[in-house]
């Protein structure tokens, strides 16, 4: 957003936005504000900028920046812009990470408190007892798909291929995992 947008700074955006930041704040997520600056504010008008900022979008002080533009006047590459610039794409990455990790967490809690079909432990058990596979081996591959964050059926199959020849499976298993994960 530019810190000299009048919408900004009278607040309407602020009203605009309620949803939105109420939106993210429910699912997880953590904004990211970069604002830019086409001249150079005063020190007054660049906190209130950065205030407003952060009220409007829902960006705490560590996930608000400031970033100053390239301009058909000043258009020579500067360091101090582009770490300014990878700043903000370090900050995204580390919310993008943590709000990654967040969902997975409620998945699995969801999933365990409802024993979802959808899981890889139901997808596991039935297997187990359709195919009479040892209940030992069924637990160290559900703790491998564990350690590789795979808890749902829809992911196990996506990566797959991928991730086969690093399970320790049976012939058997191996078989009947890529017949029952052809049929989802």
């Amino acid at each position: 957003m530019n810190g000299n947008d009048l919408l900004l700074m009278d607040g309407k955006y602020r009203d605009k936005l309620q949803n939105f930041r109420e939106f993210l704040n429910k699912e997880g997520y953590v904004p990211v504000s970069a604002i830019t600056f086409l001249d150079k504010p005063t020190l007054k008008e660049k906190d209130a900028a950065f205030k407003m900022a952060q009220r409007t979008i829902g960006s705490s002080n560590q996930t608000t920046f400031f970033v100053t533009n390239y301009t058909t006047r000043e258009h020579d590459r500067r360091s101090e812009v582009d770490w300014a610039a990878l700043n903000v794409l370090d900050s995204a990455l580390v919310s993008a990470e943590r709000f990654i990790q967040f969902r997975r967490q409620r998945e699995k809690e969801t999933m365990a408190a409802e024993g979802d079909p959808k899981s890889v432990q139901h997808f596991l058990a039935r297997l187990v007892k359709k195919y009479n596979w040892n209940q030992e081996r069924k637990k160290d591959l559900l703790t491998s798909l564990n350690r590789k964050e795979i808890h749902l059926v829809e992911d196990l199959k996506a990566l797959w291929e991928d991730i086969k020849s690093k399970l320790q499976l049976t012939i058997g298993m191996k078989i009947g995992l890529e017949t029952e994960l052809k049929r989802k």
